[in-house]
């Protein structure tokens, strides 16, 4: 569903990232701006070519692509693997971006 076929993994508790957006014209990343944000980060591999990436960071620690969004069957499906902790949820803009990325997914914009 998530579109990474092998999802075994490495992560790095307390890093921070700058979050740049890949793609400004979708409804979830539309009118953002890009920001730094402290979370644990994931060294996986990367979304499928059918995945929309979204939200990226380029930080040695991390996988390049942290938000996407895809289809699976007739569903919309809004990836991001962020939000391990307290300090990740109080960063307003995670939570606009999960906000944007339910409303996506619900057909809500």
């Amino acid at each position: 569903m998530v579109g990474i076929q092998d999802r075994s993994f490495g992560h790095h508790p307390e890093q921070t990232l700058r979050v740049e957006i890949a793609d400004p014209d979708h409804p979830v990343t539309k009118d953002r701006n890009a920001w730094e944000m402290a979370d644990e980060t994931y060294m996986m591999d990367e979304p499928g070519v059918d995945s929309e990436i979204l939200l990226t960071a380029d930080h040695p620690r991390s996988m390049g692509a942290i938000a996407w969004a895809r289809m699976h069957r007739r569903a919309r499906v809004f990836c991001f693997q962020s939000g391990h902790d307290n300090l990740t949820w109080a960063n307003p803009d995670f939570g606009e971006t999960v906000l944007r990325g339910i409303q996506w997914a619900a057909q809500r914009i």
